[in-house]
């Protein structure tokens, strides 16, 4: 399992049945967990809230491979 591998990747792989949705949620959480107090790129995980969602059997062309989303906040000075 690479962490670096495309979605589209994830996606063959997941359907191949190399690794589950969960593995792979796991490898990105381990990462973050470990990367982020250096990095501080994530505001907020929801660790549970992904698990949960690896495990739901979900269908569709990338059913299963984990993103994350990155909103940018401007601070205002008044």
């Amino acid at each position: 399992m690479e962490a670096f591998a495309s979605a589209l990747d994830h996606a063959a792989a997941l359907r191949r049945g190399d690794y589950t949705s969960e593995e792979l949620v796991r490898l990105y959480l381990d990462r973050i967990e470990r990367l982020n107090p250096d990095l501080n790129h994530y505001v907020l995980v929801t660790a549970d809230l992904a698990l949960e969602m690896s495990r739901s059997g979900a269908t569709g062309p990338l059913a299963g491979v984990p993103v994350s989303s990155a909103v940018a906040a401007q601070r205002c000075i008044s």
